[in-house]
């Protein structure tokens, strides 16, 4: 229903006023919508006016709503949920974690030193006893070796007491005397090194002098000065030849 105000005016129709006579007063009858619609100015305020009231009871609505979820959670017996705190690390030590005393530290200082002590007396009766083994270990050795050789010393007495007029007789007896010293070597690991008509090998051999030579190749050892010797895989004396030369 719209306001009096806005309601269109209808004539009387009970009144005996003449239509003819407001015509003749010159003045123009106010038409429905001229009394309906305001001016353009008027109307842009109030649509503003509306708009802000519409804003501000928003506003009031949401407010209203949120004071609302408050009250309910503090009704519900929980707390609104605040931002979490980042956890503070504790560098105070423990309570438990005493601090020992003096005698605590001066009784485990006196058993670590008693405990080193006692290491090392056990490192040097470990090197007095390996050295006496090692001491031990090369006696017998020796032993062994001279033990070996006596029988050969004992050949060389009798060569030297044998007649030497008899030149072949006492050549045989020198071989077998040496042959004899060869197996005691060969028995303890050493072995003469073969040196004549092989190739040079400046690992085991020693040159002394080159030769030319037809009848040979180029780098063939052709005279053995001195014998060299080989202790099972170790070089005990290298042999001194003579190398030809193509």
């Amino acid at each position: 229903m719209m306001p009096d105000e806005y309601q269109p005016t209808q004539p009387d129709t009970g009144s005996n006023s003449d239509p003819s006579q407001d015509s003749g007063q010159g003045s123009d009858p106010i038409s429905p919508s001229s009394e309906r619609c305001p001016p353009l100015g008027e109307q842009s305020e109030a649509t503003s006016n509306a708009e802000h009231v519409r804003q501000h009871t928003d506003r009031a609505h949401s407010t209203n709503y949120d004071d609302a979820e408050l009250v309910s959670d503090e009704s519900s017996g929980e707390t609104p949920t605040q931002p979490s705190e980042a956890p503070q690390i504790d560098d105070a030590p423990e309570a438990s974690q005493a601090i020992p005393s003096v005698e605590e530290i001066t009784r485990e200082r006196d058993k670590y030193r008693e405990q080193l002590q006692r290491w090392q007396a056990d490192f040097e009766n470990f090197k007095k006893r390996t050295s006496k083994q090692h001491r031990e270990l090369s006696n017998q050795g020796k032993r062994d070796l001279l033990e070996a050789l006596l029988p050969v010393v004992d050949a060389l007495d009798q060569a030297l007491k044998a007649d030497t007029n008899d030149g072949i007789a006492y050549q045989r007896g020198v071989e077998g005397i040496h042959k004899q010293l060869l197996d005691v070597m060969v028995k303890r690991g050493i072995m003469p090194i073969a040196a004549i008509g092989s190739d040079f090998d400046p690992t085991l051999h020693e040159a002394v002098s080159h030769e030319s030579s037809k009848n040979h190749r180029n780098n063939e050892v052709i005279e053995e000065l001195r014998r060299g010797y080989m202790l099972d895989d170790i070089l005990l004396r290298a042999s001194m030849v003579k190398v030809a030369k193509a």
